[in-house]
C-alpha cells in the first residue's frame, strides 16, 4: 500500500539542470535513483517498464526535484503510436496504474494547505514535462485524490474503482467477511481441489487463454511478453503463481500475484470454462490471500475492474472499494471518437 514517505536522496552521478524540460538524461537519473533504492512501486520500476513497454525507448519519466537533487515527484508514461499513426500516452500492458507518486519530506507535519500547495507545485512541474500527443489516458493510483492541476490544464477524468483487503494477516476476520456463497464454494472446493505453486508459465498462460476464448476474445498479451515479465519478477522474488487442480490432474484455475513492499496484487487469472463450477477460483484466491499474509503483506489488491461481473466477484470477497482517477486528454472531438476503437485507451 503506497503512502507519503521520506524522500530518498537521488544519486549524484547525473546533475539535474534547473529546467527539467531541457534535461536530456532524466531517465538515466531516474534509473540510477531506482537502483539505489528509490521506493517506487513495481509498476514504476525501470525493469518493469522496459518489459511491458517493449524496450527502454518506449517509456519516459517526468521528475520534480529540489535544489539538492532530492526527488519530490515522479510521473512515468508509455508513449506509442496507435495503429502506427496516432501519437498517444496510454497504459502499458499488464500495468494497472502508472501516474504520479509524491515524496514530500515530513508530509505528516505539514498543515493541510501547505501539503496541498506542495502537491500542486509538484504536479504542475510534472505535467509541464509531458510531451504533446493526440491521445493521453493514464490510470492513477488511488492515493492521488486531487486531480485539479490536470483539470486546470484541460484534462478530463473519470472515476474507476479497485477493491482491496487490509490486515490480511487476520485471516479469520477476512474469511468471515466473505459473502456466504463464497465461503460455501471454498468449502466445497476444498474437498476435491488442491493448490500448488506453479513455475510453468505455459500452464498458466493456457488457462488464461481459455478464459478469453470462452468470451470470444483474444488474450491481450503474448506468451513471450508474459514470460519476460515473469522472469524479471521471479529473480526479484516478487511473484507467486498458483494453480488449482483436482485429483485427476485437471487444472481448474490459476492466478498470478505480484508482491510489492507491503502489498500483494492480483495481476492475472484464468480458469477452464468447463470446470468453472468447482469453486476453484475462490479457493485459489483465498489461498493467495493467506500466503500473502504469511509473507508479511498487509494488503491484498484485486486491482479492480469496471466489468460488471468481475466487480461483482471482487465485491463478494468483502473487499473495500477504493476510487481512482483515469485522466485523459484528446486534441479534437474527432480524436475523442477515434479513441473508442482502441481497447487500451478505454
Amino acid at each position: 500500500m503506497l503512502r507519503e514517505i521520506v524522500p530518498v536522496k537521488a544519486p549524484k552521478t547525473t546533475l539535474l539542470s534547473t529546467d527539467l524540460r531541457e534535461l536530456k538524461d532524466t531517465k538515466t537519473f531516474y534509473r540510477a535513483a531506482c537502483n539505489e533504492g528509490l521506493p517506487v512501486s513495481n509498476y514504476l520500476q525501470p525493469w518493469w517498464l522496459d518489459v511491458v513497454c517493449g524496450g527502454e525507448n518506449n517509456w519516459d519519466v517526468c521528475l520534480c526535484t529540489k535544489s539538492d537533487d532530492t526527488i519530490e515527484g515522479v510521473l512515468v508514461y508509455f508513449k506509442t503510436k496507435l495503429k502506427g499513426l496516432v501519437s498517444a500516452i496510454i497504459m502499458p500492458p499488464l500495468t494497472p496504474n502508472c501516474g504520479v507518486y509524491f515524496y514530500i519530506q515530513d508530509a505528516e507535519k505539514l498543515k493541510r494547505h501547505s501539503l496541498l500547495t506542495a502537491k500542486k507545485r509538484i504536479l504542475d512541474t510534472l505535467i509541464s514535462q509531458l510531451p504533446s500527443v493526440r491521445i493521453y489516458a493514464q490510470n492513477f493510483h488511488h492515493t492521488l485524490t486531487d486531480w485539479q492541476p490536470f483539470f486546470w490544464k484541460d484534462f478530463k477524468s473519470t472515476v474507476h474503482y479497485t477493491y482491496f483487503l487490509e490486515n490480511i494477516f487476520d485471516k479469520n476476520n477476512i474469511f468471515n467477511n466473505f459473502k456466504g456463497s463464497v465461503r460455501t464454494a471454498i468449502g466445497k472446493a476444498q474437498k476435491n481441489i488442491e493448490i500448488h505453486e506453479c513455475e510453468e508459465t505455459e500452464v498458466f498462460y493456457a488457462l488464461c487463454e481459455k478464459s478469453f476464448i470462452r468470451n470470444s476474445e483474444k488474450i491481450p498479451l503474448t506468451l513471450s511478453l508474459f514470460e519476460k515479465l515473469d522472469a524479471q519478477l521471479a529473480i526479484r522474488f516478487k511473484r507467486r503463481m498458483y494453480v488449482a487442480y483436482d485429483k485427476n490432474g485437471h487444472n481448474h484455475a490459476a492466478i498470478y500475484i505480484v508482491y510489492d513492499v507491503d502489498s500483494a496484487h492480483y495481476l492475472l487469472g484464468g480458469s477452464d470454462p468447463e470446470l468453472r463450477n468447482s469453486g476453484a477460483v475462490p479457493l485459489v484466491l483465498w489461498h493467495a490471500i493467506q500466503e500473502a499474509g504469511k509473507a508479511g503483506k498487509s494488503v491484498f489488491d484485486f486491482e479492480g475492474s469496471m466489468i460488471e461481473n468481475v466487480e461483482f466477484a471482487f465485491r463478494n470477497f468483502g473487499a473495500q472499494q477504493k476510487p481512482f482517477f483515469r485522466i485523459t486528454k484528446t486534441k479534437t472531438n474527432f480524436m475523442e471518437a477515434l479513441s473508442q476503437f482502441f481497447p487500451n485507451y478505454r
